[in-house]
């Protein structure tokens, strides 16, 4: 659902930015963050990194005009049996397996923007 901003393979690890859009709901971005996950980690054999930021690009009136929300770091040690597919877990459940899996890290655009 996230639209890529930027794409880069260097050696074993893809990096990706992914542009936030205003109506975008928290499942969403952990379906998106999941499948990217499994898709490189597990059905890809060059690929042991992936580094994803998820940027607000959206800016407004005094406010700077792209903001990180949210990184994730995913290695493929961690990735190994990722088999549900994400329209199969609550986000609930895909929340606590990135969590557990990878690295996530929030910034407060993010806390903002899907409050607990």
């Amino acid at each position: 659902q996230l639209r890529i901003r930027k794409v880069e393979l260097s050696s074993s690890r893809l990096s990706l930015d992914l542009s936030l859009p205003k109506n975008a709901d928290s499942i969403a971005v952990y379906r998106d963050l999941y499948t990217i996950a499994q898709t490189m980690l597990v059905k890809t054999k060059n690929v042991d990194q992936v580094w994803v930021r998820i940027i607000d690009y959206s800016g407004g009136a005094g406010t700077t005009s792209t903001q990180l929300v949210l990184a994730m770091v995913a290695q493929r040690e961690f990735g190994k049996d990722m088999e549900k597919k994400p329209s199969e877990l609550s986000l609930i459940q895909l929340e606590q397996e990135l969590q557990n899996r990878f690295r996530l890290t929030y910034t407060s655009k993010w806390q903002q923007k899907y409050p607990l």
